[in-house]
């Protein structure tokens, strides 16, 4: 049989206390309180994350020569491949339709007729 350590139980019951304490407290305030001014929880915004990469939506027709530059090798398909992960990159919902004009315009642009 093991024993637990005294300290342990005075933890969780000094725990216990201000949990009950902290609940009672909140029980007699009154739910809105309109007389206090809003205090600024420091470090409030610590806990936002931005989203990576890129920002806006793939839209084939709006695609510029810098876009196009980014594929070094279109003749790759592993080239191409990175080209299309790259520009729909944070696109929640890339549809293949997209992808087959992006794809369709990077050829017209790199290959001279």
């Amino acid at each position: 049989q093991i024993q637990a350590p005294a300290r342990s139980r005075t933890d969780a019951a000094e725990e216990r206390k201000k949990m009950n304490r902290n609940h009672q407290i909140t029980q007699q305030s009154p739910a809105f309180d309109y007389d206090r001014a809003p205090v600024a929880a420091s470090g409030a915004f610590d806990s936002i994350t931005l989203p990576s990469g890129r920002k806006r939506r793939l839209v084939p027709s709006k695609l510029t020569s810098s876009d196009f530059n980014d594929c070094k090798a279109p003749w790759a398909l592993s080239h191409i491949e990175a080209w299309i992960r790259n520009m729909g990159e944070g696109e929640p919902d890339l549809k293949e339709k997209a992808i087959e004009e992006a794809v369709t315009n990077l050829f017209v642009y790199k290959i001279p007729t």
